[in-house]
């Protein structure tokens, strides 16, 4: 897929969350019972526009977008080392836009002298994460639901 990344801008957040939206929709759908999760696909994600503005680029908020529209969207917590969120278009799955954002966040760990990140996902995400090479540590919330920890070595 042809895609740009970049950074986001406060201008960005209505459409990253139709995204997120879109993606917890199709993702969490057949894992848990609706009731579980409508909350999250209801509300917005309150820390995103001060996750884009935070000082000192403690996070780093990247995003893909084709010629038309933003299609997928992720969030590295520098300060933790943490992946915390990366949100596709269900139309545009599979076709390699989280994985270029991973490899933004892998890249900036490194520059930063991280020598593991981390991601804690809901169950349906987990295998996506363990294909890049992330390994399962066990149990973990995530926003309300029960949720998979994980972990890669970037060194």
């Amino acid at each position: 897929m042809e895609g740009t990344i970049r950074e986001a801008r406060p201008a960005d957040v209505p459409i990253l969350e139709v995204v997120r939206r879109q993606a917890l929709e199709r993702d969490l759908a057949g894992e848990y019972d609706r009731s579980e999760f409508a909350g999250l696909i209801a509300r917005s994600d309150a820390p995103l526009s001060a996750w884009i503005d935070a000082p000192d680029s403690e996070y780093l908020v990247s995003l893909v977008e084709t010629d038309v529209t933003v299609v997928c969207y992720g969030v590295y917590d520098r300060s933790d080392a943490a992946v915390r969120g990366l949100y596709t278009a269900p139309e545009y799955r599979r076709l390699g836009c989280a994985s270029a954002l991973l490899d933004r966040f892998e890249s900036t760990a490194r520059g930063d002298g991280v020598a593991t990140i981390e991601a804690t996902v809901p169950r349906p995400a987990a295998d996506f994460f363990v294909s890049r090479g992330f390994e399962t540590r066990g149990s973990r919330e995530w926003r309300g639901l029960s949720g998979v920890k994980l972990s890669k070595r970037i060194e």
